[in-house]
């Protein structure tokens, strides 16, 4: 499962080589914490995502897995079967959003202190 780390400036999405290789990426993403405008936690992750898988993989209700596009949009998804995890609007990035299954993680429930 993909891992949201905290770091000096932000904070990585940390995926493991299956995951890497499923999202067709060399590398982790790397987030900082000026880019984040909002962070929520949801329970219907699935609900949240617009477009179409491009490049990435997709399981019907097990696992979606890579880059969504919704016209000139991009987010990066790594959801897994009914888990809850976060919704993260970006700016200034590359994602416009990320959706990630994960358990709770501090720094996003602190709010955005620091953040933009």
């Amino acid at each position: 499962m993909a891992e949201l780390v905290e770091n000096d400036g932000g904070f990585v999405v940390a995926l493991s080589g299956l995951e890497r290789l499923g999202a067709l990426r060399r590398k982790d993403l790397v987030i900082p914490h000026t880019s984040v405008a909002r962070a929520r936690r949801s329970s219907n992750l699935r609900h949240e995502l617009r477009g179409v898988r491009m490049p990435g993989t997709s399981i019907p209700t097990r696992l979606q897995l890579g880059t969504w596009r919704h016209g000139d949009d991009k987010e990066f998804v790594a959801i897994y079967r009914d888990q809850t995890g976060y919704v993260v609007d970006l700016v200034d990035h590359d994602f416009l959003r990320l959706i990630v299954s994960t358990p709770r993680v501090d720094f996003l429930e602190r709010g955005d202190e620091g953040w933009g």
